[in-house]
């Protein structure tokens, strides 16, 4: 990622290990200097979610809708995944954090900054309510 701030375009990108298909959904919230130097949060309310499609099978990728940083320019951002997989199984969904110069210029697959690994092992204990996990990028 960049040295300062979070790319012009970035998005998430998850890997299903979890054994079965997952749901995966993903909100984030910006923060940046105000102009005194200190952080400003965007308010809660105005969390985004980065997912249009949540359903990922299980060995494949699924990306999320690409963040144009472009006028917010956030440093970073506090962001919140959940998985549920009702296939049952152990395993994991590994978030990655990918940026790009221009929309459509992404990393490979698999490739970008982990973000967060969202782990059980007992997915079907989890079918309701999943598992969620927040990071600060």
């Amino acid at each position: 990622m960049s040295v300062i701030g979070l790319p012009l375009q970035w998005r998430l990108q998850a890997y299903n290990g979890a054994g079965a298909d997952a749901t995966v959904t993903g909100a984030y919230r910006g923060v940046k200097l105000s102009t005194d130097g200190a952080l400003a949060y965007a308010s809660t309310d105005a969390m985004t979610g980065l997912f249009t499609t949540t359903t990922v099978a299980n060995a494949a990728y699924l990306a999320s809708d690409t963040v144009d940083n472009s006028a917010n320019l956030y440093l970073g951002a506090e962001i919140e995944v959940n998985v549920i997989s009702t296939g049952g199984g152990d395993g994991s969904v590994t978030v990655y954090l990918q940026g790009a110069r221009s929309t459509g210029n992404w990393p490979d697959d698999g490739q970008g900054e982990v973000a967060v690994v969202v782990s059980s092992t007992d997915w079907s204990a989890e079918s309701t309510a999943g598992v969620a996990a927040t990071v600060l990028v």
